[in-house]
């Protein structure tokens, strides 16, 4: 097995992807709006089961970024739009019963939305702690600016997602929020003490780790430097790793974020740095731009899954396959509007992130 989760060309597998995905066998999928790859329930489906065929597992895991507010692949039409990170930190902290209420209609909505289609994991939910100065690449999808707020928010979510069959990424480890850069198209470095980061940025993700079997959760890594520990970014820095995820308990998969941001361009062409994130430590590499050449270059360079990562993964899966708990995501949408309004036009994020980013050719 690849250490790889890959994106494709359209809403449909090609012969030439199929032909592909069959001989190198990436660990999975993450479908995008962007790439065309989510246009409605059947159809996501057809495409997640033409995955599984190519690569003879039908466990794969299938992977979208579903936040709600401004980040959410599924989205009206054919789903609902939900409100951001943000919304429901503020209903949280003004009521906390109706908040706690609203944040697991949200996580109920989102895994059924996945559920429907066939899909194992949510990129959710942001741990980020955003500072003042930062960049506003976080914005509403940071619940708030308190790390103990962020903790109880993301630990009900995860909590959820798992009753729900569906797998937790947390995200962006160790710590996004304090990134003065977006890192989609910028090299962005945070100086704070490791003091500082222990109470706030990093605070989230050991709390959650600590209620939440450590195991059972994905972490997805910030290509943020974070000087107190390397000068390279975290996701290509065997040292940061080595140090970081063991000081806040990340012993569940770490996939990188997506290997063709510009954070990581001191390592050249998307095929090195993939082979760079999996020689620092991450489990597996993200690419998500779609481009099948480049999928192959990625698969030529990388190691096959060691047995210990294959493991990681197994017990994760395990767990997320216990998830009973079937909820109809309109009930739950329907239900969450009564207490929280989206108040994010969904498409602003993915559309500001294509703009954004420069052009990479290999």
């Amino acid at each position: 097995m690849l250490p790889l989760i890959t994106a494709c060309s359209g809403p449909e597998l090609t012969a030439e992807e199929k032909a592909v995905y069959r001989s190198t066998n990436p660990l999975g999928l993450i479908l995008f709006q962007r790439n065309q790859n989510v246009q409605n329930p059947r159809q996501v489906k057809k495409l997640v089961d033409q995955f599984r065929d190519a690569v003879g597992r039908e466990d794969a895991p299938i992977l979208i970024d579903q936040e709600g507010g401004p980040l959410q692949m599924m989205r009206t039409p054919e789903w609902a739009n939900l409100p951001s990170a943000t919304t429901l930190g503020t209903l949280y902290m003004r009521d906390k019963e109706k908040g706690e209420r609203a944040i697991k209609l949200q996580a109920q909505a989102i895994s059924g939305m996945l559920r429907d289609s066939g899909l194992t994991n949510a990129c959710a939910p942001v741990l980020d702690v955003p500072v003042k100065g930062a960049s506003g690449i976080i914005g509403s999808r940071a619940f708030c600016e308190d790390p103990i707020i962020i903790a109880e928010i993301a630990t009900i979510i995860s909590r959820e997602f798992l009753a729900c069959g569906i797998t937790p990424t947390l995200k962006h480890f160790p710590g996004h929020g304090r990134a003065k850069a977006d890192t989609h198209v910028d090299f962005a470095a945070v100086d704070t003490d490791i003091e500082t980061l222990e109470k706030t940025d990093f605070f989230p993700f050991k709390k959650v780790h600590e209620n939440i079997n450590p195991a059972f959760c994905w972490t997805m890594t910030a290509h943020v430097a974070y000087t107190a520990f390397d000068d390279d970014p975290f996701t290509i820095s065997s040292k940061a790793i080595q140090e970081i995820r063991p000081m806040l308990n990340a012993w569940g998969p770490m996939i990188s974020d997506a290997i063709d941001m510009e954070s990581l361009k001191k390592l050249g062409r998307i095929p090195q740095r993939a082979k760079g994130a999996i020689d620092a430590g991450c489990d597996a590499a993200l690419y998500c731009d779609g481009k099948l050449y480049v999928m192959q270059e990625i698969a030529d360079l990388l190691p096959p899954m060691t047995e210990e990562t294959k493991q990681r993964f197994a017990i994760a899966e395990q767990e997320r396959q216990k998830g009973s708990q079937d909820y109809d995501w309109r009930e739950a949408a329907a239900e969450l509007a009564t207490y929280a309004e989206s108040q994010d036009e969904p498409e602003t994020f993915e559309q500001k992130r294509v703009f954004s980013m420069k052009a990479f050719t290999l």
